[in-house]
């Protein structure tokens, strides 16, 4: 393909790409959610597009010579022009990255030096590794005579040293250089540029070379280009390294020093220049350097090694693969047109090359440079420059677009479109039902366990307050003070007043009395006892009811709210808890009457079972006998007048009996009645638990359950809308993305024609 060709169809190879790119970001802004939940590497894959965009605006073609330390980068691009451009260099600090263009006029060179930005973004890249390599992340940002002072004495041979030392000399050369705004640009031969290539106080502040040559083998659209390994101590340098293979480079010339296959640093660059790349053996040329270097037996083992290598990275078995000996091969090219070469390091290996000439090379730079192997390469690299870079480009770039882009892309749009598809169609009617019943469910378990934890706290406080009921000592005292003064000399305890009062009528007097009196007395007592216990429990059981209906009230007001205050609900439990305190005064009422019968029963009546007399076994009914002996033949005769004074030895006798045993029985009543009534409270308000779940259950839950499914019903409403309109835009994106990728192949297919 040629190069007006080539240019034809990257453009407009480029705008179907930009085209994938709009749709890509279109879709991407209008459907973030979609895109954030798909796997990170999905996502990085779909971020190559913007790699082979980058690629496709670069009108010219880069191939890029790429290896490890001391592999021979620099010697191969030399031998492979037939000349000394290039320095030599086994110093790892002195890498610059090196541009070489053909060109059809004069042959100079362009140097660019950092600009006054970059020089401080350079002073924070070393900063900041040297703090990851010393592990102080801390000093990163520290004044430099701290950070220095610091990693010195942690620094050994290495690459930790070498940073430190290449970051020292940056700080020394930095203050007597002069950086401006703008990049300086500096013209000058190519000698020049070779002198500041070497000398490591100037290559440090270079941001990179191009050099322009006369070759009429390089076409005019590619570009060579001379990367710093990835062990240099610059790490602006090593990431322009990194980037430049993984984003701009068009193919790639990958040198090995056949000694040490796939060091760390080469390793690091494998896995750049395989990231997406669905063509990288056509695109690719593997170099073996200082392959005559090793014996026999070490070939094979080397050679194994490699292809093992190749398997493990999935490279296919067509791969371009090549052994060299480029510093030879460039030494033999030179010594034939007795050249001179003004470089250190080359005049070193010329002095080397002379000594293996007649015992390798039969004393011949022409065998020298035919078992160098680099005539061989060159040719294969340059047919491929000639006939098939600009074909490969295109299609490797259609080819990782398909298998990064459009493949996956679609594969989810697709996948997710048919899925929308099907719940609008039937299965988001059954979620959204799915999603009623949550709703209700859930709330009404979150209602549920407030109210129980409501009627557990108020029932926690009831029973606390089981000791302390009737205990209250003004309480307490007001009633024995009142109990003790009527039995002392009130009219309740006169057995003449009590006896006046049943006997009403002189007639009556002819029926025996033997225990009326007493009776009498200890019945009124108890009715004053049980009255004034029932204002007392009635006092006490009202507060707590007060504080549980305030608290259910309020539960009660958040389940109005969860039905939009529905009147069958809200009037529901306001007639339950209507008459709340009613009823629990009916039960409190109940219990203080049961135990107080209890205390008629032991202090009033008496069994069927009972002493000739009166006798009971009971301090209080035996001195209440004693009284009843008192004149009772007496009292019996209608004939005999009753006086006052007949009466006053009965009295004393029921009020010494009642004033030594009667407030002892009121104490016992008393803790009785609490017990019995707390208990009965406490119960009651289970109770009222139980029919307010009832009521939760019923109507509360049907009226809950209208007003979620009108919630979800809204709710899926708008998803509904959502999903249907996110539905049409991928069925959209799907049918232009289809579309642009047919274009794309069919451009390569009218290419290959």
């Amino acid at each position: 393909m040629d190069a007006s060709l080539y240019q034809q169809n990257r453009k407009k190879l480029l705008e179907q790409l930009t085209n994938l790119k709009s749709i890509y970001e279109d879709i991407k802004y209008r459907d973030s959610a979609f895109f954030n939940e798909l796997p990170q590497e999905t996502s990085q894959r779909f971020a190559l597009l913007d790699r082979d965009i980058s690629r496709l605006r670069n009108p010219n073609l880069t191939i890029a010579f790429v290896g490890g330390f001391s592999a021979g980068k620099s010697s191969l691009i030399n031998a492979f022009l037939g000349r000394y451009l290039l320095p030599e260099s086994t110093e790892v600090t002195t890498a610059v990255p090196t541009y070489v263009k053909s060109s059809s006029d004069e042959e100079y060179a362009k140097v660019f030096y950092l600009n006054i930005n970059e020089i401080e973004a350079l002073d924070g890249l070393y900063r900041k590794e040297i703090a990851e390599t010393f592990r102080v992340p801390q000093l990163e940002n520290a004044p430099v005579h701290e950070l220095l002072e610091r990693v010195q004495p942690m620094a050994q041979e290495g690459r930790g040293s070498r940073l430190l030392a290449n970051f020292q000399l940056f700080l020394e050369k930095r203050k007597t250089y002069e950086f401006g705004d703008e990049r300086y640009i500096e013209n000058c031969s190519i000698e020049k540029m070779q002198h500041l290539v070497r000398d490591e106080s100037q290559a440090i502040f270079l941001e990179r070379v191009e050099v322009f040559i006369k070759s009429t083998d390089i076409p005019q659209d590619v570009i060579l280009v001379d990367l710093p390994g990835v062990s240099v101590p610059n790490p602006r340098h090593r990431q322009v390294t990194f980037r430049f293979v993984n984003q701009d480079a068009h193919a790639i010339i990958f040198i090995l020093m056949a000694t040490r296959l796939f060091d760390r640093d080469e390793m690091e660059i494998m896995e750049k220049i395989r990231a997406g790349e669905s063509q990288l053996n056509r695109k690719t040329f593997w170099v073996l350097n200082r392959w005559d270097s090793l014996t026999s037996q070490q070939q094979k083992s080397s050679l194994a090694n490699f292809q093992e290598k190749m398997r493990e990275f999935a490279i296919p078995d067509d791969y371009n693969f090549f052994t060299t000996n480029a510093l030879h091969g460039l030494l033999a090219q030179l010594s034939s047109k007795e050249e001179m070469p003004c470089d250190p390091k080359l005049i070193q290996h010329l002095s080397d090359y002379k000594e293996l000439l007649d015992t390798r090379y039969e004393g011949k730079h022409k065998v020298a440079l035919q078992e160098s192997q680099i005539a061989f390469l060159r040719d294969s690299v340059l047919e491929f420059l000639q006939d098939d870079l600009r074909r490969v480009t295109l299609e490797t770039t259609v080819g990782n677009v398909e298998q990064n882009f459009c493949q996956p892309i679609l594969n989810y749009l697709r996948s997710q479109k048919d899925a929308d598809e099907s719940m609008i169609q039937g299965e988001l009617q059954q979620s959204e039902k799915e999603e009623a019943r949550r709703l209700t469910t859930e709330l009404m378990s979150q209602r549920k366990r407030e109210f129980e934890d409501s009627f557990r706290s108020i029932r926690d406080r009831v029973a606390n307050a089981r000791s302390t009921m009737f205990t209250d000592q003004a309480q307490a005292k007001e009633l024995e003070d009142s109990l003790k003064k009527e039995i002392k000399n009130g009219d309740l305890t006169d057995a003449y007043k009590v006896y006046t009062r049943i006997i009403s009528d002189n007639y009556l007097r002819k029926y025996p009395y033997y225990f009326e009196i007493e009776i009498n007395v200890v019945d009124n007592l108890n009715q004053l006892l049980k009255k004034r216990f029932l204002e007392i429990a009635r006092e006490q059981v009202t507060n707590v009811v007060e504080d549980l209906v305030k608290e259910i009230n309020n539960r009660l007001e958040e389940l109005y709210s969860d039905v939009k205050y529905d009147l069958t609900v809200s009037s529901g439990f306001r007639e339950l808890m209507q008459d709340i305190a009613n009823r629990f005064q009916s039960k409190v009422d109940g219990v203080v009457m049961e135990r107080a019968a209890r205390l008629d029963e032991l202090l009033v009546y008496r069994g069927s079972k009972i002493s000739p007399l009166f006798g009971g076994g009971n301090e209080i009914l035996t001195g209440l006998e004693k009284a009843a002996r008192m004149q009772s033949q007496h009292i019996n005769n209608p004939a005999e007048a009753i006086r006052p004074e007949d009466m006053t030895a009965r009295t004393n006798q029921i009020r010494a009996t009642l004033e030594k045993h009667y407030i002892d029985k009121t104490n016992e009543f008393r803790k009785e009645v609490a017990e019995a009534v707390w208990s009965i409270v406490i119960a009651q308000m289970q109770e009222l638990e139980k029919e307010v779940k009832e009521a939760m259950n019923t109507r509360y839950r049907s009226i809950l359950e209208q007003v979620k499914s009108k919630q979800a019903s809204d709710e899926f409403a708008h998803r509904r809308s959502s999903i249907t309109s996110r539905t049409s835009r991928f069925r959209t994106a799907i049918e232009k993305i289809h579309e642009v990728s047919i274009q794309m192949r069919s451009g390569l297919q009218s290419t290959s024609n």
